[in-house]
């Protein structure tokens, strides 16, 4: 296997080109009025949103890889938005000013403001950089939705009676300090919270529906893949989570990664999904890279067959890693600095 030193490596990841432009989806952005023959289209993004680039499609059959993942719908979102502001010049952006170039102010620091800010109850503090909330737009294709849209939480910490593991929240596009914006709400609402158990140590993940979230446990090696309730007890505050399956109709599914090796650790690398093929990759800190097949779609398993799991550097621990649909690659880092 070639490697390729790098200057640093950060514990999320890395990023990659795939290829694919594709026209004819319709967004219709976040205040334009709804349209009647629009199609339902849930958006979830995660962590690996940023790690993604796509470029023009070097064959159709490129371009039919890359119109399976959601990320691409993202990319094509968020390009419509910017040309729809920069033609306004609207928005709060002024004149000739984009979507983008407002991004870029709020990154750099010149000009960020705060809508609201919720704590994550003990493990607040403890919250490293490397780990990112996913998000879930329940309809691309219309206004923001107050109700169906959220975004997920893990807070770092064991889950217990007193402190939820995960936590999601929805009413996002309000004020704090009186109610306002878009949903004319103070601050976000808990849209559920959940005592999972063991601490999650890396970023969540979510099924193109919406109705599933997938996470690797802190320091166990446990992925779990749970089905959000949706009909009894699916807790009220961070503070008052609930137990999947006690009290309400979730389920969270899991297993340990390696055949159930109690010694497999997952501190820096998070779940990157291939949502064509419903396969989850994630590697472990004993430089072992993990296939999981069925991640949302079926009954989740480890892939032991084909020559996996992967032994890729067996001395360090592994990064978030990439799949390129495009040519099948998977890109990961360790954490001495390599490219793989």
């Amino acid at each position: 296997m070639r490697n390729i030193p790098l200057s640093r490596v950060t514990a999320i990841g890395v990023g990659l080109c795939v290829a694919g432009i594709v026209t004819g989806l319709a967004f219709s952005g976040a205040h334009a009025a709804p349209q009647s023959n629009s199609v339902r289209v849930g958006l979830p993004q995660d962590w690996s949103h940023r790690h993604v680039v796509f470029s023009a499609p070097a064959n159709t059959q490129v371009l039919a890889n890359v119109r399976q993942d959601p990320r691409f719908v993202h990319v094509l979102r968020a390009n419509a938005l910017n040309r729809s502001v920069s033609r306004s010049g609207q928005d709060g952006f002024g004149a000739g000013r984009t979507l983008r170039d407002e991004i870029e102010v709020n990154t750099t620091g010149q000009r960020s403001t705060r809508d609201w800010s919720v704590t994550l109850g003990a493990g607040g503090s403890h919250i490293p950089r490397s780990m990112y909330p996913a998000k879930y737009t329940f309809n691309v294709n219309l206004p923001p939705d107050c109700v169906n849209d959220y975004v997920v939480f893990t807070t770092f910490v064991a889950g217990s009676a007193g402190q939820a593991s995960i936590i999601a929240y929805n009413q996002l596009y309000s004020t704090q300090g009186g109610a306002g914006g878009i949903c004319g709400n103070t601050g976000p609402a808990v849209k559920w919270a959940y005592n999972t158990g063991s601490g999650i140590r890396s970023s969540p993940s979510l099924s193109e529906d919406g109705t599933k979230v997938a996470f690797v446990a802190r320091s166990t090696g446990v992925v779990h893949v749970l089905t959000i309730g949706t009909t009894g007890n699916n807790g009220t505050l961070v503070t008052a989570p609930a137990v999947p399956g006690a009290g309400n109709n979730a389920v969270d599914t899991k297993f340990r990664l390696n055949n159930g090796n109690p010694n497999v650790n997952v501190s820096t690398s998070q779940l990157f999904i291939d949502y064509a093929d419903d396969v989850a990759y994630v590697g472990d800190d004993a430089g072992v890279l993990h296939k999981i097949a069925n991640i949302f779609r079926g009954t989740p398993a480890e892939v032991t067959t084909g020559g996996w799991p992967i032994t890729v550097n067996a001395t360090l621990l592994l990064t978030g890693p990439v799949f390129d649909a495009a040519s099948k690659n998977i890109f990961v880092a360790d954490s001495s600095g390599r490219l793989f």
